[in-house]
């Protein structure tokens, strides 16, 4: 007696992606973006690696360990990392919490000429990375007219925000570093959404 034979498919385990995202991926640099991570077994130990080059070529970093929750998800503003850069919930805290690669290093220079500053994150499972994402955090709103203002003695910088005035003014004053404090050369750390 002949015996047919069947070949049933085999089922395939659908696995989700373990990915980040940073939403919007452009804001002002004092806006907050969110930071969040799906597709994560419950229970997961999974990692958030951030790096920078600031104005000067210099390397910043920050990393720090999380548990995805019942749901596979993490979510940088109501999850504290188990270890790493920072210790409490923050939604940008990979960003704040980055220091120099080289303990040398002295301050954080911003991006010359009030360029774009882009982070770029790294989801690791290990030391495996398993998704990307970025930020990009601008100093100058859109619409803003930079001039620089050369008279007599006077150096300075003028910003003209979009529209018809009147607009309300706020004057910075430098003081025993020298320069101008909104020059190219800039040293001064810009706000980049702390806790």
């Amino acid at each position: 007696m002949r015996q047919a034979v069947c070949f049933f498919p085999i089922a395939v385990l659908l696995v989700r992606a373990q990915t980040i995202d940073v939403t919007p991926a452009h804001v002002s640099i004092d806006e907050a973006a969110a930071i969040q991570v799906s597709g994560c077994r419950p229970g997961e130990r999974m990692t958030i690696r951030a790096e920078l080059s600031d104005g000067d070529d210099g390397r910043w970093v920050s990393q720090s360990e999380f548990i995805a929750d019942a749901h596979g998800t993490v979510d940088t503003s109501r999850d504290a990392p188990v270890a790493g850069s920072y210790k409490e919930a923050s939604g940008m805290g990979p960003v704040w919490s980055m220091k120099p690669m080289n303990s040398k290093a002295g301050r954080y220079i911003p991006p010359r000429d009030f360029g774009v500053r882009r982070t770029d994150f790294q989801l690791m499972r290990g030391a495996t990375v398993v998704s990307t994402a970025h930020l990009e955090q601008a100093a100058l709103a859109e619409g803003i007219e930079r001039v620089t203002v050369h008279d007599g003695s006077l150096r300075g910088v003028l910003f003209v925000p979009p529209g018809k005035g009147p607009h309300p003014g706020i004057l910075v004053l430098g003081g025993s570093e020298g320069g101008m404090l909104f020059g190219s050369s800039s040293s001064v750390r810009p706000y980049c959404c702390g806790p």
